[in-house]
């Protein structure tokens, strides 16, 4: 009898025929698959989408992170009055007293912004 000729058109652009007479296979099902593997190609295609913008918004952070901790190196480097203590002592000791030194107070009103810092203070105080 007439066969059907299931048609598809890859990502690449390459048309796939297939004489369906042939096979030893219902034509329906095939259809079937055929139309599944199609949704599984358009699914694979926004995961990778969405793998690539998760990857540029994760760069973009990391970025920013690093970025501001230069700007707080820098601060403690020009404003530190003793040059023996390291970053990570400024910031306990800040923490602790509740009142930053003069470097780590510069660094807050030169590489921060208002909104950054009331972020962060609605984060410390949950």
């Amino acid at each position: 009898g007439g066969g059907s000729w299931p048609v598809g058109v890859g990502q690449d652009g390459v048309v796939v025929v297939l004489d369906v007479r042939k096979l030893a296979v219902r034509r329906r099902e095939l259809s079937l698959v055929a139309s599944m593997v199609e949704r599984l190609s358009a699914v694979a295609g926004y995961v990778r989408r969405g793998a690539d913008t998760l990857a540029q918004v994760w760069r973009g952070g990391v970025e920013s992170f690093a970025n501001k901790m230069r700007g707080l190196a820098e601060c403690m480097e020009a404003y530190s009055v003793d040059e023996d203590k390291s970053i990570h002592q400024e910031l306990i000791a800040t923490c602790c007293s509740g009142s930053p030194s003069d470097a780590l107070h510069t660094f807050l009103m030169n590489k921060t912004s208002v909104q950054q810092l009331t972020r962060l203070e609605r984060g410390l105080m949950q």
